[in-house]
């Protein structure tokens, strides 16, 4: 049979694996009691520090998400740049016109592209529901 402490960390470590999957941030910590903590005299669980927690029950633990804490956890780094250049040739509008009503006129002599174009003008008509 697993001791106490073996069955905790197991289901600790579930905890963080399902907050993991579920979440789009990662956990950040584990919060228990400061009895418990003390107890079991765990530093770190997975790499998650383990905060002592006085509002949370003994027996009990808190996976808390790292977007729940606030800014002080967080490091800004500032960005250094430089100034855009323009590195897109103009384009010859009339030329990509011309392209666009080639493609247009190649399109409508095949039923199916002038069907789709009918429903979507019946779409535009009727509204989307």
């Amino acid at each position: 049979m697993a001791s106490p402490e073996a069955k905790n960390l197991e289901a600790i470590s579930k905890a963080i694996d399902q907050h993991n999957r579920n979440c789009p941030f990662p956990a950040a910590e584990v919060r228990m009691n400061p009895f418990e903590v003390e107890r079991l005299g765990w530093e770190e669980i997975r790499g998650l520090p383990v905060v002592p927690d006085s509002e949370i029950g003994t027996g009990r633990f808190r996976i808390v998400c790292s977007q729940e804490l606030d800014d002080a956890g967080l490091e800004e780094t500032e960005a250094v740049g430089r100034e855009l250049v323009e590195t897109v040739a103009p384009t010859n509008r009339a030329g990509a016109l011309r392209t666009e009503r080639e493609a247009t006129r190649a399109d409508a002599g095949r039923s199916d592209i002038a069907a789709e174009e009918r429903e979507w003008e019946t779409t535009l008509v009727d509204g989307i529901d």
